[in-house]
């Protein structure tokens, strides 16, 4: 949608990634916008009773 509105000549080419209990996620930089996406995706996960995990790599 974002493309098609934003981006000319583009075509939808819409994916799906469904998470599972038990995925696992990858964070590359713990620095702010790491850490808070890790945190409200935690927090989001836990309301709709998601089991993931979140590794946050830093250098």
């Amino acid at each position: 949608m974002f493309k098609e509105k934003f981006i000319p000549g583009s075509k939808d080419n819409s994916h799906s990634i469904k998470l599972n209990d038990g995925s696992q996620i990858a964070v590359i930089g713990g620095g702010p916008a790491g850490s808070f996406f890790s945190y409200f995706f935690l927090d989001f996960a836990e309301r709709i009773d998601l089991d993931v995990q979140i590794d946050v790599f830093e250098q």
